[in-house]
């Protein structure tokens, strides 16, 4: 289960994770600048240090022998640094190209692609199904500006290919973790899809509430909710709400990939256009009172003479 700072977050659960999931970037070491002028005057410096030393010994043994000590420490710290230079270069280019060609055997190999396939379709076949109820309107549950709106787009998509799309539904969760922590083992997806026995809780994040002026969907509130569905068999897709109503196609496209890569075995990343500059950050709770106090949300929610875009 990954999480990241930028919308769409896809978290796939901890039955799909582990065979869907690639092995991380490897990681490369800054070398500061500065680093060569000193390990260059240091090997130097060892170098003067050992040739004064062997003249010392005429004079001193006591004095040679410190000073040859000395310069070995010298050398052997220049050494390090050279080792450390080495490895942040040469070495970390040979770690990625070794991952960057595990990755593609991953995700190019269809024999590697069928097998991940058929362990996803006979977990998901075997597993336990989860208790789906309609919860009744007046309970107090509120649903976003977007969500409705949304809903029918993304329905008029799924349930043609045997899905079902909900959006008033009261999930209770596998049963498979119990934390004492939980008020509830229920949840209220914003859009919950259903296919066969694979569930995904489609969310849309708002930086802050209409009505209160709240900062909401900070980075790390929604953090346990995600764990425990993902952790009890649910794959969690979250948006942010400028997406849905600015990018509308392109957050139906990923819903759509995020389905085929689980379902047909797809390592990588289905979010359409990872890079593009569709995507957005998460915010922060300053960030939030900072869009707040600049009416962000009503500058897309809203046209120019105050309709909103997702009636």
């Amino acid at each position: 289960m990954e999480l990241n700072e930028k919308y769409p977050q896809i978290i796939y659960s901890n039955l799909i994770d582990p065979i869907l999931s690639l092995p991380p970037e490897p990681k490369k070491n800054k070398v500061k600048p500065i680093m060569y002028p000193i390990i260059l005057v240091a090997l130097l410096f060892s170098i003067c240090s050992i040739s004064v030393s062997f003249i010392r010994f005429k004079d001193s043994v006591i004095e040679g022998v410190l000073g040859t000590i000395f310069s070995i420490v010298i050398f052997l710290f220049v050494i390090v640094g050279i080792i450390f230079i080495l490895d942040t270069t040469w070495g970390y280019k040979k770690r990625y190209n070794r991952w960057n060609k595990q990755i593609a055997d991953l995700k190019e190999n269809e024999l590697k692609r069928k097998q991940r396939k058929e362990q996803i379709e006979l977990l998901i076949r075997s597993r336990q199904s989860a208790e789906i109820e309609t919860y009744e309107v007046d309970e107090s549950v509120r649903k976003g500006i977007c969500e409705i709106w949304f809903y029918k787009k993304i329905k008029k998509i799924i349930e043609p290919k045997d899905g079902e799309v909900s959006i008033n539904k009261k999930v209770m969760i596998f049963g498979h973790l119990d934390l004492e922590s939980m008020s509830t083992k229920f949840f209220y997806p914003d859009i919950a899809i259903i296919i066969e026995n694979l569930y995904i809780d489609v969310e849309i994040d708002e930086p802050y509430t209409m009505d209160s002026k709240l900062p909401i969907h900070c980075v790390g509130s929604d953090d346990y909710r995600n764990y425990y569905l993902a952790s009890n068999g649910w794959e969690i897709i979250r948006f942010s709400e400028q997406q849905i109503v600015e990018h509308t196609e392109k957050c139906i496209e990923t819903i759509k990939n995020t389905i085929d890569y689980i379902l047909n075995g797809r390592c990588g990343n289905p979010v359409t256009n990872p890079n593009g500059s569709w995507i957005t950050n998460r915010w922060d709770e300053t960030s939030a009172k900072n869009m707040m106090k600049n009416r962000f949300r009503e500058s897309y929610l809203y046209d120019d003479v105050g309709n909103l875009k997702t009636q």
